[in-house]
């Protein structure tokens, strides 16, 4: 009887020590670094984030929003951060060396759009050939682009 008891309290005991499931587990802690401030184009990361999906997954993810003063890839390339959102700068950066690869692809064609005064005579991209082009952020996201006006 003593020892039925006795491992009936051990028992006890060991269930209010050990976890019975993953959300008592201590949770693996990333950071997402974006590559534009928080807005609905990281809806999906907000709501998994929201709902408790990266959480059942052991995961306490971290968003941060962009930087003028910071470079996504950068970030992951020199272990800032476990993850980044970049474009196409992605395909210079890993030409380049750096220890980087493509998890998934967000989007399966480009964004970019170019913007002309309707009088300027540009109707094709064919068109650019020979004329200056500005870009923004130090041209980490216009790989596309120059590949386009360049060949």
């Amino acid at each position: 009887m003593q020892y039925t008891k006795l491992i009936l309290f051990l028992l006890f005991i060991l269930s209010l020590v050990c976890p019975v499931d993953g959300q008592s587990a201590a949770k693996e802690k990333i950071a997402i670094q974006l590559k534009w401030f928080h807005q609905f184009q990281f809806a999906g990361y907000y709501a998994a984030k929201e709902k408790g999906f990266f959480s059942q997954e052991g995961l306490d993810v971290e968003l941060r929003a962009f930087d003028f003063k910071k470079d996504p890839i950068q970030d992951v390339a020199s272990g800032k951060v476990q993850y980044g959102i970049a474009d196409t700068g992605l395909l210079l950066s890993h030409l380049n060396g750096q220890p980087v690869v493509l998890v998934s692809q967000i989007f399966q064609h480009s964004p970019l759009i170019l913007v002309t005064m309707k009088d300027s005579g540009l109707r094709t991209p064919f068109d650019l050939k020979g004329k200056k082009l500005m870009t923004y952020l130090e041209g980490r996201g216009d790989a596309a682009l120059r590949a386009m006006v360049n060949h």
